[in-house]
């Protein structure tokens, strides 16, 4: 794509050589691509340099802060950016959509729906939809404090695009349980510090249906049962064979297990 539009993107980044390349190639429609690498040890900076010179060391903590951080200190040239993940892909089509959308200036910014493909196979069902406030005007947003599962909060009215991010996670069985170990124990340190709900529902983005089913959550028996049975039943898991079942199983678990972090936290003393 020649013409550019007035989008600065940008992505946080830590030993994702595999992936990085097809991301970037995929964005390279946008007027400027920021990359910031929390120090990687493989060749993604190098492989970066390839597609933009704006690329900035910066340590990761958790992700919410260095996005947030991101929007306070990148120098972006336009009010419009983009947050784009190392293993996702931005169709052609999501791009002509955008394009079309922001000279309207109706919305200050965008959900967009994610594609997710889990051990080689799409999934259709358990992850869809999986929606992500991906594309605003980056003075009016800024991302809440929660270590992880953290959202984007918009001091303006957000629209919906129609077209998809391709989300191609890469991870084996192996790095996906390690990856579960890590998020269980921030989010049970969110649920300690500050009490509430535990409950992924960015596929209704709505704020006050999150009120609702947060509430109902926090007093609901049985959590990981019935998240298993949310996810495989009413969200037709089943239909996508054996990842769909490991998703699910995973999911119900992860709520298990911050939960277990959490009780740990509230009644073991440390030595």
């Amino acid at each position: 794509m020649e013409k550019k539009l007035p989008i600065s993107v940008f992505m946080h980044v830590q030993n994702e050589e595999k992936v990085v390349e097809d991301c970037l190639k995929s964005v390279l429609w946008a007027d400027e691509i920021f990359v910031v690498d929390s120090y990687s040890t493989d060749s993604t900076k190098e492989i970066a340099q390839k597609y933009t010179d704006k690329i900035i060391n910066h340590k990761y903590i958790n992700s919410a802060q260095q996005k947030n951080w991101c929007l306070e200190n990148l120098p972006f040239r336009n009010q419009w950016v983009f947050l784009v993940d190392a293993d996702e892909l931005v169709t052609p089509e999501l791009v002509n959509e955008i394009e079309k959308a922001i000279p309207q200036d109706i919305y200050d910014g965008f959900y967009i729906n994610r594609k997710n493909y889990f051990l080689s196979r799409e999934i259709k069902h358990c992850w869809n939809p999986d929606y992500q406030l991906r594309l605003f005007k980056h003075r009016m947003g800024r991302w809440d404090g929660r270590n992880v599962h953290s959202e984007l909060i918009i001091k303006g009215k957000v629209g919906y695009l129609k077209n998809y991010i391709l989300h191609h996670t890469r991870e084996s069985i192996f790095s996906y349980i390690q990856k579960l170990n890590r998020h269980t124990s921030w989010e049970a340190e969110d649920l300690f510090k500050k009490g509430g709900a535990l409950l992924n529902v960015s596929d209704i983005p709505r704020p006050w249906w999150k009120k609702v089913l947060r509430f109902v959550w926090r007093y609901m028996p049985f959590k990981s049962f019935v998240m298993f049975i949310y996810m495989y039943f009413f969200k037709l898991g089943f239909l996508d064979g054996y990842p769909g079942f490991l998703i699910c199983v995973f999911q119900s678990f992860y709520v298990f297990l911050s939960y277990a972090k959490l009780w740990e936290k509230q009644n073991v003393k440390s030595s």
